[in-house]
């Protein structure tokens, strides 16, 4: 898509290489493997408008927890169902990072597929 007329869809990009193949050796003798995808110039990429990206829990939760209740202080009208969420952690564990697909929107409540 571009600024004028953005992409809606859905793509995936995949990268395949087996475990022997060759790898990328780039500056200063740096060897970044053989599955990867590299951009030497600019990339650009008009999807669909994310108003909020980021709120916070209103309550609590627990990882692994199916359903979180979010503040209501930024405006989430612009996620929709299937989006992928990142849930993080208060402390400064980010390896305890969650992954999330919305299932459902209702007010304030949102029901996760993990």
């Amino acid at each position: 898509g571009h600024s004028d007329e953005r992409f809606e869809g859905q793509f995936e990009i995949v990268l395949t290489s087996e475990r022997n193949d060759p790898s990328l050796t780039i500056a200063d003798g740096l060897d970044v493997g053989n599955n990867l995808m590299a951009v030497t110039g600019g990339l650009t990429m008009y999807g669909r408008e994310i108003t909020t990206v980021s709120t916070k829990l209103l309550e609590s939760a627990i990882a692994g927890d199916n359903t979180i209740k979010i503040t209501n202080e930024n405006d989430i009208s612009s996620w929709q169902v299937g989006d992928t969420i990142l849930i993080l952690p208060s402390g400064r564990q980010w390896d305890e990072a969650e992954r999330a697909i919305i299932e459902d929107i209702s007010g304030d409540v949102l029901q996760l597929n993990k």
